[in-house]
């Protein structure tokens, strides 16, 4: 009996090329941020649970926590801010230049940090 040798397939990437992989990721989606109308909304999901959302007096109440300090959001541009910046910009009537943070985001570290998906 002679065995033969295993057959596979490479498949090579280009740095180019995107990979998903499979898997539950915790989603964010910031509505509302960066103005001075006080009605900034975060809608935050763990893996394979419905979203809850936080209205911006749920927001405000939290705003010197861990809960808000510690995720980063990362935008379109790659730029970061925390809850915490998002609450406090809404909160002082701020200039308004949080309103790059709108968008839905995805974590996949837990909630540490979350990534800009799209509009």
């Amino acid at each position: 009996m002679t065995m033969k040798t295993p057959e596979m397939e490479v498949v090579r990437f280009n740095e180019s090329d995107v990979i998903v992989a499979s898997g539950k990721l915790n989603t964010a989606i910031i509505a509302e941020a960066g103005g001075t109308k006080k009605n900034l909304k975060v809608t935050l999901a763990a893996p394979g649970t419905a979203g809850v959302p936080h209205s911006f007096e749920d927001l405000l109440a939290d705003e010197n926590t861990a809960y808000a300090a510690n995720p980063i959001f990362f935008n379109a541009n790659n730029e970061s801010a925390t809850l915490h910046n998002l609450i406090d910009d809404d909160n002082d009537g701020g200039a308004g230049k949080y309103g790059a943070w709108n968008g839905y985001y995805e974590s996949s570290n837990g909630g540490a940090s979350y990534q800009w998906i799209r509009q």
